[in-house]
């Protein structure tokens, strides 16, 4: 089998797990609060902008609370604190797949 395969049955199998399903339904509600939207990706990016910049640690540390401190402030939406239940969920989820995918190449060597 071909790794190409392999990744899209993986990704099929991820689609139909509850916690992508959760998510995905908790994206579609935010999406009809248009401006909760672009204010949710705007921050979305700036922690990514965050993570890839070269500021100290420190500095680092500092704007990421900050941008902590706007999400929680957005998560007084209910629309809001569900998507990111849902992301959380979803993203531990994903964790525990590579940690999985790690231990099973690990055995290997």
């Amino acid at each position: 089998m071909s790794i190409n395969k392999a990744i899209n049955m993986l990704v099929y199998e991820i689609k139909s797990t509850r916690e992508f399903q959760e998510l995905k339904r908790a994206k579609d509600k935010l999406s009809n609060y248009e401006s909760l939207s672009r204010e949710i990706q705007s921050l979305q990016d700036k922690q990514i902008e965050i993570v890839n910049s070269k500021r100290s640690s420190k500095e680092k540390e500092r704007k990421m609370m900050e941008l902590n401190r706007k999400f929680e402030e957005l998560s007084s939406n209910p629309e809001v604190s569900e998507m990111i239940k849902a992301g959380n969920k979803f993203n531990k989820m994903m964790s525990n797949v590579y940690k999985d995918l790690g231990k099973m190449l690990d055995s290997e060597f």
